[in-house]
């Protein structure tokens, strides 16, 4: 005798658990990581105040384009807040949301690595160009999981529905 009964399916994975805790830990490192960089990179600043204003043309455009790319450190800062605040107010725009941050966190690894080779005076260490690569390459790695991750992901799908 054959019983048809079976013990109901377990409920679909729902809300921020399992993997998903991950991405709002990257997204809160991020937004220290940033305010770390600016109060360094205001530091630094402040030591080459005096020394800006006899600096060589390449110098001056090296510490433009550092300024620049830290306002594009403190837009992605900014991003990643609002991806973390509509990700535990479990908005439907999420998936594209961290899909958008991680595009951008690979632009910037891409960014600084593009800057160390137009800029060699932004280097500080012999071992900033292999940092920058190695940056460019995590980054990459990271983004294809995570996207791929917000994409396909069963709890991903019922988190963020409304």
């Amino acid at each position: 005798m054959t019983d048809n009964t079976h013990a109901p399916d377990p409920a679909p994975p729902l809300g921020i658990g399992g993997w998903l805790i991950l991405p709002p830990i990257h997204l809160a490192i991020d937004i220290g990581l940033f305010a770390w960089l600016f109060v360094a990179a205001a530091m630094q600043q402040e030591g080459t105040e005096g020394g800006v204003a006899g600096a060589t043309p390449q110098l001056s455009e090296a510490i433009m384009a550092s300024l620049i790319f830290l306002a594009f450190d403190l837009a992605i800062a900014l991003f990643a807040a609002f991806c973390l605040v509509r990700l535990f107010q479990r908005k439907r725009q999420v998936p594209n949301l961290m899909t958008a941050f991680y595009l951008l966190v690979i632009a910037k690894a891409a960014i600084n690595l593009a800057l160390l080779y137009g800029y060699p005076l932004l280097a500080t260490g012999a071992d900033d160009m292999f940092n920058a690569w190695k940056g460019v390459v995590q980054s990459a790695v990271a983004g294809a999981i995570w996207i791929s991750y917000f994409r396909v992901s069963v709890r991903v799908a019922n988190t963020f529905t409304r």
